[in-house]
């Protein structure tokens, strides 16, 4: 195993050691796990507060239970950061927690033989809906077409929008020089597309193109104006090569031509030195992870394991439509089981959506068979 970012602290979010930060550190770095011999790892389990810690006071009792479930579902090594004068009275102490940590279920996804899970789906809560979704980051993230929040279109308006949402690319009403996505309405600066071929490169009306960045994409002086493609004498210039973007009109994706990675929606600023930041700041707050099981050891159905992950601040319904859970392929009924509960669902039909109240910050994972 290898860790995959900083030392892990109690903090749940906005720290450099939060647990937000290597949540989505693991994430990004699912395409090095390697099955059954080597696992990225984001580092120990932080406890509920109602226990000590190196740092006390830990984690809320409903964030300690999602860091869980989220570790277990990237098939994390688990390793409890617990006062040692406390871990005899762990289940006395700590009954919830001590619940999920022998939830056989819950242990059986973590050392089951398959790829981690990933986040594969980001929707706005009620309330960023109710705002109109505000600014939300614009960042390059690993480029990966199952990503929802990465495949933008022209919409009639020749705005470039977020596919299956209202949110465009916009300029910061905020800071002009940070590039975001924003409800489609209130946007006023256009962006455009233009095509060559191959090769595209994202622009404004105001004469501002967009520069990569190494993480973030900002807005300023275009450094080539010309045709596409370009010269190769001036193409090997890393300041252009960075306002360069090719956009896949096969897979909808607008990646930099010279930076590894793609426009990405609601994820938080990352800084090289110091991680995830700010992590709630301009991100989507209702998450879908996924990843594969082995077949079921019985019938020999595939599996998969799916959890809703709300980092918003209310209780609110969280919707995994069809092709993000697979149903959309699906031939028979899906069966649904709760990890927590260790018990059936209703099952799903071929074509279903799948919703689920989750409280704040909570998680609820689920197994699904026939998928």
């Amino acid at each position: 195993m290898w860790r995959v970012g900083m030392d892990i602290w109690p903090n749940w979010d906005n720290n450099p050691n939060a647990i937000l930060n290597n949540l989505y550190t693991c994430n990004n770095a699912a395409p090095f796990h390697y099955v059954g011999k080597g696992f990225n790892d984001p580092d120990m389990l932080q406890p509920p507060n109602t226990l000590k810690t190196v740092l006390s006071p830990g984690l809320s009792p409903t964030e300690a239970y999602s860091q869980f479930k989220l570790w277990i579902i990237m098939k994390s090594p688990l390793q409890l950061s617990v006062q040692y004068d406390q871990l005899a009275d762990l289940k006395t102490l700590e009954p919830k927690y001590y619940g999920l940590l022998t939830n056989t279920e819950f242990l059986a996804i973590n050392e089951d033989q398959s790829l981690q899970a990933r986040l594969v789906a980001q929707m706005p809560s009620k309330a960023q809906q109710a705002a109109g979704a505000g600014e939300l980051n614009i960042t390059l993230q690993r480029c990966d077409e199952s990503r929802v929040s990465q495949r933008f279109d022209l919409n009639a308006q020749g705005q470039i929008q977020l596919q299956n949402t209202d949110l465009c690319l916009a300029q910061s009403a905020v800071d002009s020089t940070r590039l975001v996505a924003a409800p489609c309405a209130s946007v006023k600066t256009t962006f455009s597309i233009k095509k060559d071929d191959t090769l595209a490169v994202t622009s404004t009306d105001a004469g501002q193109c967009v520069t990569g960045g190494d993480y973030q994409p900002t807005l300023g002086k275009c450094e080539y104006t010309g045709p596409l493609p370009m010269p190769l004498d001036q193409g090997n210039d890393r300041l252009i090569g960075q306002q360069i973007y090719v956009w896949g009109s096969d897979t909808s994706l607008i990646y930099s031509s010279t930076l590894n990675g793609c426009f990405t929606v609601g994820l938080a600023n990352f800084d090289p030195n110091h991680g995830w930041i700010g992590t709630n700041n301009g991100t989507l707050e209702h998450e879908v992870w996924a990843g594969p099981l082995t077949a079921d050891p019985t019938t020999g159905a595939p599996r998969k394991v799916v959890a809703f992950f709300n980092k918003g601040d209310f209780t609110e319904s969280i919707t995994a439509a069809a092709d993000v859970l697979g149903t959309d392929r699906a031939t028979g009924n899906v069966t649904v089981r709760d990890v927590e509960a260790q018990a059936d669902l209703p099952a799903l039909t071929p074509g279903q959506s799948l919703s689920v109240n989750v409280e704040s910050h909570g998680t609820v994972v689920y197994v699904l068979t026939g998928i």
